[in-house]
């Protein structure tokens, strides 16, 4: 992840912030302390405001997004645990992944790396419990349970 930093004369600094693909977050920090937040999908694409923000806002959204009022376990995805060795989590199939357009059956999940598909979301849908025949689509959400060597199966799996 890389952040550009570009000096606005009279107004302030731009900040602009490499996330996956070809996704930006574009800050505007200006002098008078005012923040707007932006975001674009591509380089070619115009950016559109999320938020606008006063600079004691900016500040307060800061020390949550730092941790300053919680603290969670690290880690790449949301998980819940039952115990010790189980645990749920939620991951997104990206493009290219070889899931994307294969059913449960044909990814064979289960028997690759172990866990189990609970659920699958795609926007705002929820598919609880998918029969074997739910065929997978880019973006879609994958909650899975099983233990954490299996979980990290999967993620392999996915980043391939």
């Amino acid at each position: 992840m890389e952040i550009h930093t570009t000096e606005l004369p009279g107004i302030g600094r731009l900040f602009e912030i490499d996330l996956e693909a070809e996704d930006q977050i574009i800050v505007i920090i200006h002098k008078t302390g005012r923040r707007e937040i932006f975001h674009r999908s591509t380089p070619d694409q115009d950016a559109e405001e999320l938020l606008e923000l006063t600079d004691e806002q900016a500040r307060l959204l800061g020390s949550i997004l730092i941790g300053g009022f919680y603290q969670p376990v690290a880690t790449d995805t949301p998980k819940m645990s039952g115990d010790e060795n189980t645990t749920i989590e939620w991951q997104t199939l990206h493009e290219p992944s070889t899931l994307i357009g294969q059913s449960i059956k044909q990814a064979e999940l289960r028997e690759q790396t172990g866990v189990t598909v609970l659920a699958v979301q795609r926007g705002k849908d929820v598919f609880s419990n998918p029969d074997p025949d739910f065929e997978f689509q880019a973006k879609d959400t994958l909650v899975t349970i099983g233990t954490l060597e299996e979980q990290n199966s999967l993620t392999a799996l996915l980043d391939e």
